[in-house]
């Protein structure tokens, strides 16, 4: 849903979210970074940054992706 980034289908998972909370369910999301963060991880590669810095690419992508929830 993020590969280019899918706000539609963002949108309707959020929806889905709610609308199961409003039956009482609990909701767990797992966030990545996916394409994105992998593309980035090459970039940093190029780049010859150390694996630490690659990973905290990787989860700065996520984050992002997890705001947007």
């Amino acid at each position: 849903m993020a590969s280019p980034v899918n706000t539609e289908l963002i949108c309707k998972y959020i929806e889905l979210f709610k609308s199961a909370r409003l039956q009482h369910h609990e909701i767990i999301v797992i966030v990545g970074g996916g394409a994105l963060a992998r593309e980035f991880i090459k970039i940093a590669q190029s780049m010859e940054l150390e694996m630490k810095a690659q990973d905290e690419i990787a989860i700065a992508v996520s984050r992002l992706f997890a705001q947007l929830f």
